[in-house]
Protein backbone atom coordinates (compact mmCIF):
# COMPACT_ATOMS: atom_id res chain seq x y z
CA UNK A 1 0.00 0.00 0.00
CA UNK A 2 2.71 2.47 0.62
CA UNK A 3 4.19 1.55 -2.82
CA UNK A 4 1.05 2.11 -4.43
CA UNK A 5 0.98 5.74 -2.54
CA UNK A 6 4.26 6.93 -2.85
CA UNK A 7 3.72 6.16 -6.76
CA UNK A 8 0.07 8.03 -6.81
CA UNK A 9 1.57 11.10 -5.49
CA UNK A 10 4.82 11.21 -7.30
CA UNK A 11 2.11 11.16 -10.87
CA UNK A 12 0.23 13.94 -9.44
CA UNK A 13 2.86 16.10 -8.36
CA UNK A 14 4.44 15.16 -11.68
CA UNK A 15 0.83 16.36 -13.19
CA UNK A 16 0.52 19.25 -11.01
CA UNK A 17 4.43 20.63 -12.62
CA UNK A 18 2.96 20.24 -16.42
CA UNK A 19 -0.50 21.48 -15.48
CA UNK A 20 0.68 24.99 -14.88
CA UNK A 21 2.33 25.24 -18.26
CA UNK A 22 0.51 24.08 -21.64
CA UNK A 23 -1.39 20.88 -20.48
CA UNK A 24 -4.50 22.43 -18.90
CA UNK A 25 -6.54 24.25 -21.54
CA UNK A 26 -9.84 23.23 -20.48
CA UNK A 27 -10.93 26.66 -18.82
CA UNK A 28 -9.45 28.82 -21.22
CA UNK A 29 -12.00 30.77 -23.72
CA UNK A 30 -13.51 29.52 -26.46
CA UNK A 31 -11.34 31.83 -28.71
CA UNK A 32 -8.66 30.59 -27.07
CA UNK A 33 -9.60 26.69 -26.86
CA UNK A 34 -9.31 26.96 -30.69
CA UNK A 35 -5.97 28.20 -30.87
CA UNK A 36 -4.89 25.62 -28.05
CA UNK A 37 -6.89 22.95 -30.55
CA UNK A 38 -4.38 24.23 -32.95
CA UNK A 39 -1.36 22.67 -31.25
CA UNK A 40 -0.95 18.66 -31.82
CA UNK A 41 0.08 18.03 -27.90
CA UNK A 42 2.19 14.32 -27.74
CA UNK A 43 4.13 12.86 -24.87
CA UNK A 44 7.37 10.53 -24.80
CA UNK A 45 8.24 8.53 -21.51
CA UNK A 46 11.96 9.66 -21.82
CA UNK A 47 13.55 13.40 -22.25
CA UNK A 48 16.04 13.85 -25.57
CA UNK A 49 18.80 15.02 -24.31
CA UNK A 50 20.87 15.22 -27.75
CA UNK A 51 19.44 15.85 -31.38
CA UNK A 52 22.50 15.44 -33.83
CA UNK A 53 22.12 12.06 -36.18
CA UNK A 54 25.38 11.22 -34.48
CA UNK A 55 23.38 10.26 -31.54
CA UNK A 56 20.52 8.65 -32.62
CA UNK A 57 20.49 5.43 -30.55
CA UNK A 58 17.82 5.63 -28.40
CA UNK A 59 13.96 5.43 -29.76
CA UNK A 60 13.19 9.05 -28.17
CA UNK A 61 16.09 10.64 -29.98
CA UNK A 62 15.01 9.37 -33.16
CA UNK A 63 11.29 10.22 -32.67
CA UNK A 64 12.67 14.01 -32.19
CA UNK A 65 15.41 13.69 -35.17
CA UNK A 66 13.08 12.57 -37.77
CA UNK A 67 11.21 15.90 -37.65
CA UNK A 68 13.90 18.28 -37.35
CA UNK A 69 16.12 16.60 -40.16
CA UNK A 70 15.44 14.89 -43.53
CA UNK A 71 17.41 11.59 -45.00
CA UNK A 72 17.52 9.97 -48.03
CA UNK A 73 14.65 7.81 -47.54
CA UNK A 74 12.04 7.22 -45.18
CA UNK A 75 9.21 4.70 -44.59
CA UNK A 76 5.55 4.89 -46.00
CA UNK A 77 3.59 5.90 -43.54
CA UNK A 78 0.77 2.84 -44.00
CA UNK A 79 2.24 0.20 -45.95
CA UNK A 80 3.24 -2.77 -44.32
CA UNK A 81 5.58 -4.51 -44.53
CA UNK A 82 7.26 -1.36 -44.31
CA UNK A 83 8.66 0.12 -47.66
CA UNK A 84 10.73 2.54 -48.48
CA UNK A 85 10.42 5.45 -50.37
CA UNK A 86 12.59 9.07 -51.71
CA UNK A 87 12.98 12.02 -49.15
CA UNK A 88 15.81 13.64 -49.98
CA UNK A 89 17.09 11.10 -52.39
CA UNK A 90 15.28 11.56 -56.63
CA UNK A 91 15.20 7.94 -56.99
CA UNK A 92 16.08 4.57 -55.59
CA UNK A 93 20.02 3.82 -55.74
CA UNK A 94 21.76 3.10 -58.96
CA UNK A 95 24.30 -0.01 -58.43
CA UNK A 96 27.07 -0.61 -60.77
CA UNK A 97 27.15 -4.38 -61.85
CA UNK A 98 29.46 -5.30 -59.20
CA UNK A 99 27.71 -3.72 -56.99
CA UNK A 100 30.74 -2.09 -55.21
CA UNK A 101 29.27 1.43 -56.11
CA UNK A 102 25.80 2.97 -55.63
CA UNK A 103 24.70 6.21 -56.84
CA UNK A 104 21.81 8.62 -55.38
CA UNK A 105 20.47 11.67 -57.05
CA UNK A 106 19.53 14.23 -54.86
CA UNK A 107 16.17 15.72 -55.05
CA UNK A 108 16.06 19.84 -55.99
CA UNK A 109 13.61 21.47 -53.42
CA UNK A 110 14.85 20.94 -49.66
CA UNK A 111 15.90 23.64 -47.50
CA UNK A 112 17.35 23.88 -44.39
CA UNK A 113 15.53 25.83 -42.09
CA UNK A 114 16.95 29.68 -41.16
CA UNK A 115 19.70 30.02 -39.20
CA UNK A 116 22.58 33.00 -38.51
CA UNK A 117 24.99 30.91 -40.06
CA UNK A 118 23.60 30.92 -43.23
CA UNK A 119 23.97 33.73 -45.56
CA UNK A 120 21.56 36.76 -44.72
CA UNK A 121 20.19 34.21 -42.31
CA UNK A 122 18.07 32.31 -45.15
CA UNK A 123 18.08 28.31 -45.15
CA UNK A 124 19.88 27.27 -48.05
CA UNK A 125 18.84 24.19 -49.84
CA UNK A 126 20.32 20.93 -48.94
CA UNK A 127 22.66 19.00 -51.72
CA UNK A 128 24.99 16.28 -52.36
CA UNK A 129 27.52 17.79 -50.51
CA UNK A 130 26.01 17.93 -47.46
CA UNK A 131 24.90 14.26 -47.84
CA UNK A 132 28.56 13.11 -48.09
CA UNK A 133 29.49 15.46 -45.06
CA UNK A 134 27.01 14.14 -42.55
CA UNK A 135 28.21 10.27 -43.02
CA UNK A 136 31.26 11.25 -42.93
CA UNK A 137 31.45 12.64 -39.70
CA UNK A 138 30.35 9.01 -38.20
CA UNK A 139 33.53 8.26 -38.98
CA UNK A 140 35.83 10.66 -37.22
CA UNK A 141 36.76 9.56 -33.97
CA UNK A 142 36.71 12.28 -32.12
CA UNK A 143 32.93 12.41 -32.47
CA UNK A 144 32.09 9.09 -31.43
CA UNK A 145 29.07 8.33 -33.76
CA UNK A 146 27.23 5.58 -32.07
CA UNK A 147 26.33 4.65 -35.84
CA UNK A 148 29.21 3.61 -37.91
CA UNK A 149 28.34 0.11 -36.96
CA UNK A 150 25.61 0.92 -40.00
CA UNK A 151 27.84 0.98 -42.49
CA UNK A 152 31.96 0.93 -40.95
CA UNK A 153 32.06 -2.88 -42.35
CA UNK A 154 30.63 -2.11 -45.69
CA UNK A 155 32.20 1.33 -47.14
CA UNK A 156 35.84 1.29 -47.99
CA UNK A 157 38.01 3.19 -45.44
CA UNK A 158 38.64 6.70 -45.78
CA UNK A 159 41.25 8.49 -47.08
CA UNK A 160 42.61 11.87 -45.37
CA UNK A 161 43.89 12.59 -48.93
CA UNK A 162 41.19 11.85 -51.20
CA UNK A 163 37.36 12.81 -50.07
CA UNK A 164 35.99 10.84 -52.61
CA UNK A 165 37.67 7.44 -51.63
CA UNK A 166 34.71 6.57 -49.22
CA UNK A 167 31.37 8.94 -50.11
CA UNK A 168 32.11 11.50 -53.10
CA UNK A 169 29.75 14.41 -53.91
CA UNK A 170 29.00 15.46 -57.36
CA UNK A 171 26.57 18.78 -58.27
CA UNK A 172 23.89 16.72 -57.53
CA UNK A 173 24.85 13.21 -56.45
CA UNK A 174 26.56 10.91 -54.00
CA UNK A 175 28.43 7.82 -55.05
CA UNK A 176 29.65 5.53 -52.02
CA UNK A 177 32.54 3.06 -52.82
CA UNK A 178 31.74 -0.12 -51.09
CA UNK A 179 34.01 -3.68 -49.82
CA UNK A 180 31.35 -5.35 -51.40
CA UNK A 181 27.80 -5.32 -52.07
CA UNK A 182 25.29 -4.23 -49.24
CA UNK A 183 21.60 -5.07 -49.95
CA UNK A 184 20.31 -2.97 -47.36
CA UNK A 185 22.32 0.58 -47.57
CA UNK A 186 19.38 2.41 -48.67
CA UNK A 187 17.79 0.91 -45.54
CA UNK A 188 20.39 1.74 -43.26
CA UNK A 189 20.16 5.60 -45.29
CA UNK A 190 16.52 5.62 -43.71
CA UNK A 191 17.74 5.53 -40.00
CA UNK A 192 17.72 8.77 -38.08
CA UNK A 193 21.40 8.16 -37.73
CA UNK A 194 21.82 9.01 -41.48
CA UNK A 195 20.22 12.49 -41.23
CA UNK A 196 21.40 15.40 -43.14
CA UNK A 197 22.92 18.29 -41.63
CA UNK A 198 24.51 21.35 -42.82
CA UNK A 199 28.00 21.79 -42.16
CA UNK A 200 28.63 25.40 -41.93
CA UNK A 201 26.25 25.21 -38.82
CA UNK A 202 27.81 22.19 -37.42
CA UNK A 203 31.46 23.94 -37.53
CA UNK A 204 29.85 26.86 -36.21
CA UNK A 205 27.70 25.93 -33.19
CA UNK A 206 30.16 22.63 -32.37
CA UNK A 207 29.15 21.08 -29.46
CA UNK A 208 25.59 23.51 -28.82
CA UNK A 209 24.72 21.83 -32.13
CA UNK A 210 23.19 18.90 -30.33
CA UNK A 211 20.42 21.33 -28.42
CA UNK A 212 20.03 23.80 -31.10
CA UNK A 213 19.99 21.51 -34.65
CA UNK A 214 19.21 22.95 -38.07
CA UNK A 215 17.32 20.40 -40.44
CA UNK A 216 15.23 20.61 -43.67
CA UNK A 217 12.74 18.29 -41.69
CA UNK A 218 8.95 19.65 -41.76
CA UNK A 219 9.57 21.41 -38.21
CA UNK A 220 12.26 23.60 -36.33
CA UNK A 221 13.12 23.00 -32.96
CA UNK A 222 11.89 26.38 -30.83
CA UNK A 223 12.69 25.22 -27.51
CA UNK A 224 14.26 21.55 -26.03
CA UNK A 225 14.50 21.28 -21.89
CA UNK A 226 14.15 18.44 -19.58
CA UNK A 227 10.23 18.56 -19.53
CA UNK A 228 9.37 19.47 -22.66
CA UNK A 229 10.03 20.29 -26.55
CA UNK A 230 8.15 22.64 -28.64
CA UNK A 231 8.80 22.55 -32.69
CA UNK A 232 6.96 24.53 -34.94
CA UNK A 233 6.73 24.86 -38.77
CA UNK A 234 10.10 25.08 -40.89
CA UNK A 235 9.18 27.85 -43.11
CA UNK A 236 11.56 26.48 -45.79
CA UNK A 237 9.76 23.20 -45.79
CA UNK A 238 8.78 22.32 -49.24
CA UNK A 239 5.58 20.78 -47.65
CA UNK A 240 4.49 17.90 -50.36
CA UNK A 241 0.90 17.09 -50.14
CA UNK A 242 -0.43 14.00 -48.30
CA UNK A 243 -0.86 11.23 -50.83
CA UNK A 244 -2.83 8.01 -49.37
CA UNK A 245 -1.51 6.36 -52.28
CA UNK A 246 2.26 6.90 -52.00
CA UNK A 247 1.93 6.45 -48.22
CA UNK A 248 0.45 3.01 -48.84
CA UNK A 249 -3.14 3.62 -48.45
CA UNK A 250 -5.10 0.57 -48.17
CA UNK A 251 -9.20 1.11 -48.16
CA UNK A 252 -10.04 -2.44 -46.03
CA UNK A 253 -7.74 -2.28 -43.14
CA UNK A 254 -7.24 1.58 -43.17
CA UNK A 255 -10.04 3.92 -41.34
CA UNK A 256 -12.03 6.04 -44.31
CA UNK A 257 -11.32 9.49 -41.92
CA UNK A 258 -7.71 9.30 -43.79
CA UNK A 259 -9.25 10.20 -47.16
CA UNK A 260 -10.48 13.51 -46.09
CA UNK A 261 -6.87 14.49 -45.93
CA UNK A 262 -5.47 13.48 -48.93
CA UNK A 263 -3.90 16.40 -50.85
CA UNK A 264 -3.77 18.25 -47.69
CA UNK A 265 -0.18 19.75 -46.86
CA UNK A 266 2.66 18.29 -44.84
CA UNK A 267 3.15 18.61 -42.03
CA UNK A 268 -0.71 18.45 -41.50
CA UNK A 269 -0.13 20.17 -37.77
CA UNK A 270 1.82 23.41 -37.88
CA UNK A 271 2.23 23.18 -34.11
CA UNK A 272 3.73 20.66 -31.82
CA UNK A 273 4.19 20.49 -28.50
CA UNK A 274 6.27 17.31 -26.59
CA UNK A 275 6.24 16.85 -22.89
CA UNK A 276 8.86 14.27 -21.60
CA UNK A 277 7.15 12.34 -18.26
CA UNK A 278 8.48 9.47 -17.54
CA UNK A 279 5.67 8.22 -15.11
CA UNK A 280 2.86 6.35 -16.19
CA UNK A 281 0.86 7.68 -14.18
CA UNK A 282 1.05 11.02 -14.99
CA UNK A 283 0.87 10.68 -18.49
CA UNK A 284 -2.67 8.69 -17.89
CA UNK A 285 -4.21 12.02 -15.70
CA UNK A 286 -2.60 14.13 -18.51
CA UNK A 287 -4.34 12.22 -20.78
CA UNK A 288 -7.48 10.78 -19.23
CA UNK A 289 -7.86 13.50 -15.99
CA UNK A 290 -7.54 16.46 -17.77
CA UNK A 291 -7.91 15.84 -21.49
CA UNK A 292 -4.58 17.33 -22.37
CA UNK A 293 -2.48 15.31 -24.09
CA UNK A 294 -3.78 13.93 -27.34
CA UNK A 295 -2.55 10.97 -27.81
CA UNK A 296 -0.30 8.15 -25.33
CA UNK A 297 0.90 4.80 -25.47
CA UNK A 298 -1.00 3.13 -22.84
CA UNK A 299 0.99 1.70 -20.36
CA UNK A 300 0.62 -2.35 -19.51
CA UNK A 301 -0.69 -2.04 -16.08
CA UNK A 302 -3.66 0.16 -17.43
CA UNK A 303 -4.83 -2.18 -20.30
CA UNK A 304 -7.30 -4.61 -18.69
CA UNK A 305 -9.13 -1.69 -17.12
CA UNK A 306 -9.89 0.32 -20.67
CA UNK A 307 -9.33 -2.60 -23.03
CA UNK A 308 -11.68 -5.65 -24.05
CA UNK A 309 -9.96 -8.53 -25.66
CA UNK A 310 -12.83 -9.33 -28.85
CA UNK A 311 -12.99 -12.13 -31.19
CA UNK A 312 -14.41 -11.77 -34.86
CA UNK A 313 -14.10 -13.65 -38.13
CA UNK A 314 -10.23 -12.21 -39.10
CA UNK A 315 -9.28 -13.19 -35.17
CA UNK A 316 -8.54 -11.61 -31.60
CA UNK A 317 -8.45 -8.30 -31.83
CA UNK A 318 -9.26 -5.47 -28.79
CA UNK A 319 -11.29 -2.77 -28.16
CA UNK A 320 -12.20 -0.29 -25.76
CA UNK A 321 -14.52 -0.64 -22.97
CA UNK A 322 -17.48 0.85 -22.43
CA UNK A 323 -16.58 3.67 -20.39
CA UNK A 324 -14.28 4.59 -22.59
CA UNK A 325 -15.18 3.70 -26.29
CA UNK A 326 -16.89 7.05 -26.55
CA UNK A 327 -14.19 9.04 -25.73
CA UNK A 328 -11.06 7.83 -27.20
CA UNK A 329 -9.98 6.37 -30.63
CA UNK A 330 -7.52 2.97 -29.94
CA UNK A 331 -4.79 1.58 -32.17
CA UNK A 332 -2.44 -1.23 -32.03
CA UNK A 333 1.04 -1.29 -33.68
CA UNK A 334 3.04 -4.21 -33.09
CA UNK A 335 6.79 -3.13 -32.59
CA UNK A 336 9.69 -4.15 -35.11
CA UNK A 337 11.67 -5.25 -32.37
CA UNK A 338 11.81 -7.72 -29.39
CA UNK A 339 12.77 -8.11 -25.41
CA UNK A 340 15.20 -10.89 -24.66
CA UNK A 341 17.08 -11.92 -21.94
CA UNK A 342 20.90 -12.77 -22.94
CA UNK A 343 23.50 -14.83 -20.53
CA UNK A 344 26.85 -12.96 -20.57
CA UNK A 345 29.39 -15.08 -22.43
CA UNK A 346 32.02 -13.46 -20.98
CA UNK A 347 31.55 -14.62 -17.56
CA UNK A 348 33.56 -17.69 -17.95
CA UNK A 349 30.97 -19.03 -14.74
CA UNK A 350 28.24 -19.22 -17.06
CA UNK A 351 29.48 -18.45 -20.75
CA UNK A 352 32.61 -19.22 -22.62
CA UNK A 353 35.19 -20.95 -20.79
CA UNK A 354 38.98 -21.85 -21.72
CA UNK A 355 38.34 -25.19 -20.33
CA UNK A 356 35.95 -27.31 -22.88
CA UNK A 357 34.43 -29.53 -20.30
CA UNK A 358 33.52 -25.99 -18.35
CA UNK A 359 32.06 -24.35 -21.42
CA UNK A 360 29.62 -27.73 -21.62
CA UNK A 361 28.64 -27.47 -17.74
CA UNK A 362 27.90 -23.48 -18.68
CA UNK A 363 26.17 -24.44 -21.57
CA UNK A 364 24.03 -27.38 -19.76
CA UNK A 365 23.42 -24.67 -17.21
CA UNK A 366 21.98 -21.57 -19.55
CA UNK A 367 19.76 -24.15 -21.41
CA UNK A 368 18.18 -25.64 -17.46
CA UNK A 369 17.70 -21.63 -17.00
CA UNK A 370 16.03 -21.46 -19.98
CA UNK A 371 14.03 -24.32 -19.99
CA UNK A 372 12.46 -23.05 -16.19
CA UNK A 373 11.35 -19.63 -17.56
CA UNK A 374 8.26 -18.41 -19.86
CA UNK A 375 7.95 -16.19 -22.35
CA UNK A 376 3.99 -16.56 -22.17
CA UNK A 377 3.56 -16.18 -18.48
CA UNK A 378 5.88 -13.29 -18.44
CA UNK A 379 3.76 -11.61 -21.51
CA UNK A 380 0.36 -12.23 -19.40
CA UNK A 381 1.54 -11.14 -15.80
CA UNK A 382 3.83 -8.20 -17.12
CA UNK A 383 2.38 -7.10 -20.40
CA UNK A 384 -0.99 -7.68 -20.06
CA UNK A 385 -0.84 -9.73 -22.70
CA UNK A 386 -0.24 -7.20 -25.55
CA UNK A 387 2.86 -9.27 -26.70
CA UNK A 388 3.29 -11.69 -29.64
CA UNK A 389 5.90 -14.52 -28.18
CA UNK A 390 7.84 -16.19 -31.06
CA UNK A 391 10.83 -18.33 -30.76
CA UNK A 392 14.38 -16.96 -32.27
CA UNK A 393 15.41 -13.69 -32.61
CA UNK A 394 13.16 -12.69 -35.72
CA UNK A 395 9.79 -11.18 -34.85
CA UNK A 396 6.80 -11.67 -37.00
CA UNK A 397 6.79 -8.28 -38.21
CA UNK A 398 10.61 -8.47 -39.48
CA UNK A 399 8.91 -10.69 -42.33
CA UNK A 400 9.65 -14.68 -42.61
CA UNK A 401 11.33 -15.81 -39.57
CA UNK A 402 14.01 -18.75 -40.59
CA UNK A 403 12.80 -21.86 -38.68
CA UNK A 404 14.51 -23.07 -35.20
CA UNK A 405 15.23 -25.90 -33.45
CA UNK A 406 13.90 -26.60 -30.18
CA UNK A 407 16.48 -25.37 -27.38
CA UNK A 408 18.19 -28.54 -25.85
CA UNK A 409 16.22 -29.80 -22.41
CA UNK A 410 18.84 -29.79 -19.80
CA UNK A 411 18.84 -29.93 -15.89
CA UNK A 412 21.42 -27.64 -13.48
CA UNK A 413 23.32 -30.87 -12.45
CA UNK A 414 24.10 -29.29 -9.07
CA UNK A 415 26.16 -26.92 -11.00
CA UNK A 416 24.56 -23.20 -9.33
CA UNK A 417 26.80 -19.98 -9.89
CA UNK A 418 25.81 -16.78 -8.91
CA UNK A 419 23.52 -15.37 -10.94
CA UNK A 420 23.64 -11.56 -10.65
CA UNK A 421 20.88 -10.07 -13.10
CA UNK A 422 20.91 -6.61 -13.74
CA UNK A 423 18.68 -3.98 -15.01
CA UNK A 424 17.35 -0.15 -15.75
CA UNK A 425 16.31 1.11 -12.32
CA UNK A 426 11.94 1.27 -12.34
CA UNK A 427 9.22 -1.04 -11.41
CA UNK A 428 9.48 -3.01 -14.60
CA UNK A 429 12.87 -4.44 -14.38
CA UNK A 430 12.14 -5.34 -10.65
CA UNK A 431 9.39 -6.70 -11.60
CA UNK A 432 10.90 -9.08 -14.64
CA UNK A 433 13.59 -10.01 -12.31
CA UNK A 434 11.24 -10.70 -9.84
CA UNK A 435 9.54 -13.00 -12.23
CA UNK A 436 12.93 -15.03 -13.29
CA UNK A 437 13.69 -15.42 -10.31
CA UNK A 438 10.26 -17.18 -9.06
CA UNK A 439 10.66 -19.55 -12.15
CA UNK A 440 14.39 -20.46 -11.00
CA UNK A 441 13.37 -21.46 -7.79
CA UNK A 442 10.20 -23.57 -8.20
CA UNK A 443 12.46 -25.18 -10.97
CA UNK A 444 15.04 -25.71 -7.92
CA UNK A 445 17.65 -23.13 -8.31
CA UNK A 446 18.93 -21.65 -4.87
CA UNK A 447 17.46 -18.48 -4.28
CA UNK A 448 19.85 -16.83 -2.66
CA UNK A 449 22.33 -17.78 -6.06
CA UNK A 450 20.22 -15.35 -7.71
CA UNK A 451 20.77 -11.53 -7.09
CA UNK A 452 19.50 -8.15 -8.61
CA UNK A 453 21.76 -5.38 -9.65
CA UNK A 454 19.83 -1.93 -10.32
CA UNK A 455 21.78 0.38 -12.74
CA UNK A 456 20.15 4.00 -13.17
CA UNK A 457 20.65 4.09 -16.95
CA UNK A 458 21.09 1.80 -20.28
CA UNK A 459 24.58 3.00 -20.14
CA UNK A 460 25.16 1.92 -17.13
CA UNK A 461 23.85 -1.24 -17.28
CA UNK A 462 26.21 -1.99 -20.33
CA UNK A 463 29.00 -1.04 -18.37
CA UNK A 464 28.00 -3.10 -15.46
CA UNK A 465 27.89 -6.02 -18.46
CA UNK A 466 31.39 -5.35 -19.82
CA UNK A 467 33.13 -4.89 -16.32
CA UNK A 468 31.17 -8.88 -15.30
CA UNK A 469 29.28 -7.22 -12.47
CA UNK A 470 26.09 -9.04 -14.06
CA UNK A 471 25.84 -12.60 -15.97
CA UNK A 472 22.20 -12.54 -16.89
CA UNK A 473 20.03 -8.96 -18.14
CA UNK A 474 16.81 -8.46 -20.21
CA UNK A 475 16.87 -6.02 -22.76
CA UNK A 476 14.93 -4.80 -25.99
CA UNK A 477 15.67 -3.95 -29.81
CA UNK A 478 14.12 -1.96 -31.64
CA UNK A 479 14.99 -2.76 -35.60
CA UNK A 480 16.85 -0.55 -38.06
CA UNK A 481 15.24 -2.13 -40.60
CA UNK A 482 12.48 -4.90 -41.51
CA UNK A 483 15.80 -8.13 -42.16
CA UNK A 484 16.99 -10.93 -40.22
CA UNK A 485 20.41 -9.53 -40.51
CA UNK A 486 19.69 -6.46 -38.19
CA UNK A 487 19.20 -8.82 -35.34
CA UNK A 488 21.63 -11.66 -35.50
CA UNK A 489 24.30 -8.96 -35.89
CA UNK A 490 23.41 -8.88 -31.93
CA UNK A 491 25.09 -11.94 -31.75
CA UNK A 492 28.36 -11.41 -34.14
CA UNK A 493 31.22 -11.78 -32.59
CA UNK A 494 32.97 -8.96 -33.97
CA UNK A 495 30.00 -6.75 -32.66
CA UNK A 496 30.59 -7.51 -29.42
CA UNK A 497 30.85 -4.82 -26.37
CA UNK A 498 31.40 -1.73 -27.12
CA UNK A 499 29.33 -3.06 -30.25
CA UNK A 500 25.39 -4.35 -30.58
CA UNK A 501 26.52 -7.18 -28.86
CA UNK A 502 26.08 -7.49 -25.51
CA UNK A 503 26.27 -10.88 -24.73
CA UNK A 504 29.76 -11.39 -25.96
CA UNK A 505 28.86 -14.22 -28.10
CA UNK A 506 31.44 -15.73 -29.91
CA UNK A 507 30.70 -18.63 -31.95
CA UNK A 508 33.04 -19.26 -35.24
CA UNK A 509 30.13 -21.65 -36.87
CA UNK A 510 27.84 -18.33 -36.27
CA UNK A 511 30.63 -15.54 -37.12
CA UNK A 512 31.19 -17.97 -40.73
CA UNK A 513 27.38 -18.14 -41.57
CA UNK A 514 27.10 -14.51 -40.80
CA UNK A 515 29.66 -13.60 -42.77
CA UNK A 516 28.83 -15.47 -45.62
CA UNK A 517 25.01 -14.04 -45.60
CA UNK A 518 26.05 -10.24 -45.31
CA UNK A 519 27.22 -10.58 -49.16
CA UNK A 520 23.98 -12.44 -50.23
CA UNK A 521 20.50 -10.99 -51.42
CA UNK A 522 17.57 -12.39 -50.23
CA UNK A 523 17.89 -16.14 -51.60
CA UNK A 524 17.35 -20.18 -50.99
CA UNK A 525 21.08 -19.83 -49.97
CA UNK A 526 20.66 -16.35 -47.86
CA UNK A 527 17.85 -17.89 -45.83
CA UNK A 528 19.61 -21.44 -45.22
CA UNK A 529 22.63 -19.50 -43.61
CA UNK A 530 19.97 -17.42 -41.46
CA UNK A 531 18.35 -20.88 -40.45
CA UNK A 532 21.56 -22.00 -39.54
CA UNK A 533 22.55 -19.33 -37.22
CA UNK A 534 19.30 -19.22 -35.58
CA UNK A 535 20.06 -22.95 -34.78
CA UNK A 536 23.04 -21.93 -33.46
CA UNK A 537 21.88 -19.77 -30.95
CA UNK A 538 19.31 -22.22 -29.93
CA UNK A 539 21.64 -25.27 -28.80
CA UNK A 540 23.68 -23.18 -27.13
CA UNK A 541 20.92 -21.78 -25.30
CA UNK A 542 22.41 -18.10 -25.35
CA UNK A 543 19.47 -16.00 -25.08
CA UNK A 544 15.63 -16.01 -24.32
CA UNK A 545 13.31 -15.14 -26.93
CA UNK A 546 11.94 -13.03 -27.63
CA UNK A 547 8.87 -11.23 -27.37
CA UNK A 548 7.34 -8.78 -29.46
CA UNK A 549 5.24 -5.71 -27.69
CA UNK A 550 1.86 -4.75 -28.93
CA UNK A 551 2.14 -1.25 -28.52
CA UNK A 552 -1.65 0.01 -27.49
CA UNK A 553 -2.31 3.99 -28.12
CA UNK A 554 -5.13 6.10 -27.43
CA UNK A 555 -5.98 9.07 -28.87
CA UNK A 556 -8.13 11.77 -28.50
CA UNK A 557 -11.47 11.91 -30.83
CA UNK A 558 -10.76 15.38 -32.25
CA UNK A 559 -7.42 13.49 -33.40
CA UNK A 560 -6.51 11.71 -36.43
CA UNK A 561 -3.38 9.56 -36.08
CA UNK A 562 -1.99 6.12 -36.69
CA UNK A 563 1.27 5.72 -34.48
CA UNK A 564 3.92 3.60 -35.29
CA UNK A 565 6.05 0.94 -33.10
CA UNK A 566 8.29 0.83 -35.95
CA UNK A 567 10.82 2.45 -38.25
CA UNK A 568 7.97 5.35 -38.91
CA UNK A 569 8.46 6.47 -35.32
CA UNK A 570 8.27 10.50 -34.93
CA UNK A 571 7.50 10.64 -39.05
CA UNK A 572 3.90 9.73 -37.91
CA UNK A 573 3.52 13.40 -36.50
CA UNK A 574 3.60 15.01 -40.20
CA UNK A 575 0.51 13.00 -40.64
CA UNK A 576 -1.03 13.69 -37.30
CA UNK A 577 -4.54 15.75 -37.67
CA UNK A 578 -6.32 17.84 -34.92
CA UNK A 579 -9.57 19.24 -35.72
CA UNK A 580 -9.10 23.00 -34.42
CA UNK A 581 -13.17 23.39 -34.43
CA UNK A 582 -14.10 20.38 -31.97
CA UNK A 583 -12.33 19.55 -28.57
Amino acid sequence: MTHLLNLESVALRTFKVLAIGWLLTGCLPADEQDAENAIYRHSLPASVQRMDPLHASDRYSGFMIQNVFESLYRYQYLGRPYTLIPELANGMPKVSADGLEVTIVIASGHYFSNSPEFSEGQGREVNAHDVAYSLRRHFDPSLRSEGAWLWRDWLVAPDPDNACAQICATDDAVTFHLRRPFPFLAATLATPFAAIVPQEVVDALGEEFTRAPIGSGPYQLDHIDEFSASLSLNPNYHRPRFSLEREGFQQRIHPELLTTLDGLPLPLMEMVEIAFVADEAARILAFDGAGSLDLIRLPAAQVHAMVTPTNSSSGPSISLNANYADLYNISVAPELGFLRMDFNMADPDIGHAANPSNSQRNRRLRCAVLAADSWQQRTQQLYAGMGEVFRGVVPPQAGAAPPTTPAPAASFGEYYPLLNYGAVAGSLGRYEFDFFKTQLVNAGYPGGNIRFYSFATLGDLIRGIRDLKVNVFMTGWAMDYPDAMNNLQLFYGPNRLPGANYSSFNNPGFNNAFAKAELLPDSPSRTKLLTEMANILNDECVTLSGMARQAVFLNQKNVTALPDSGPMNGLMLRFVFKDPNSG
